[in-house]
């Protein structure tokens, strides 16, 4: 299989960076990101659509976590190619397409059971604010406001990300166990002891305009893997869809757009 790559690959086997998009991450992030070149941005009132990927490489036997968290099928990086919004991000998750030395400071709860700690959303919090003094010069709003887009474990940790910012107006998940204590149960694992659960309830989540799309035949995550999140975190424009016929990783990448379109009250 060859060892993981340091940057995003798309199906066709491009890079992430062949198609327009940027590494902007500082050299020692523990978070990769990157910006689809915002020249044809037009000045004026924007939003920012920041991409994060999944959880990343699958775990051996569901009892062995992988050695890299960096996936081999970036589905997070395909979303994020169809989009044609004029401001695009995409975050990997912490300590995915780092280099070996670079992965040696990264502590393996951070792609664990701590996927979803503090630690590992301080992180991602960091790389939303650095990619926003960036893009500062592209808008006169003195805020961005953001679209957050994650998929599976990255639809968990954008729910969780949104909670605590106020610069979020639209969250969207594909396939994301929004919570984590249900997924557990349902899948007859070990809770994920030192991770934040999305479904607790949040004073900002409400207020935000939410879609969430679940596969009618994922196992992975299945749609009860929303648990109780709507219970308390509902927004009065939550949307939930199923595809029945979608799985975990199938078809959402191909009819990105069209579902994009019906997200978030549009």
């Amino acid at each position: 299989l060859g060892l993981p790559s340091t940057q995003p690959i798309l199906p066709d086997g491009r890079l992430l960076t062949q198609i327009g998009f940027i590494d902007i991450s500082a050299q020692d992030a523990l978070i990769r990101s990157y910006l689809k070149s915002p020249s044809s941005a037009n000045q004026g009132k924007l939003d920012l659509t920041i991409y994060i990927e999944g959880d990343g490489a699958a775990w051996a036997m569901r009892q062995f976590a992988p050695s890299n968290p960096t996936p081999r099928h970036a589905l997070g990086a395909q979303l994020a190619s169809q989009d044609r919004s004029p401001l695009v991000a995409y975050l990997g998750r912490p300590c995915q397409y780092l280099e070996s030395e670079q992965l040696k400071r990264c502590d393996p709860s951070l792609w664990t059971e701590g996927r979803f700690s503090p630690a590992a959303l301080s992180l991602g919090n960091q790389a939303i604010d650095a990619l926003l003094q960036r893009l500062a010069p592209y808008s006169t709003q003195q805020q961005l406001q953001i679209r957050l887009v994650g998929y599976s474990g990255g639809g968990a940790y954008a729910a969780l990300l949104a909670s605590q910012r106020t610069d979020v107006r639209c969250l969207i998940t594909i396939a994301a166990p929004l919570d984590i204590e249900a997924w557990a149960r349902l899948q007859q694992i070990a809770p994920l002891g030192t991770s934040l659960n999305p479904a607790r309830p949040s004073q900002r989540l409400p207020k935000i305009d939410q879609t969430h799309w679940f596969g009618g035949k994922d196992p992975i995550v299945p749609p009860q893997s929303i648990g109780v999140f709507l219970t308390s975190n509902a927004s009065p424009n939550t949307q939930i869809h199923v595809l029945p016929k979608a799985n975990h990783l199938e078809p959402w990448a191909s009819q990105w757009s069209e579902l994009l379109q019906k997200s978030c009250g549009k």
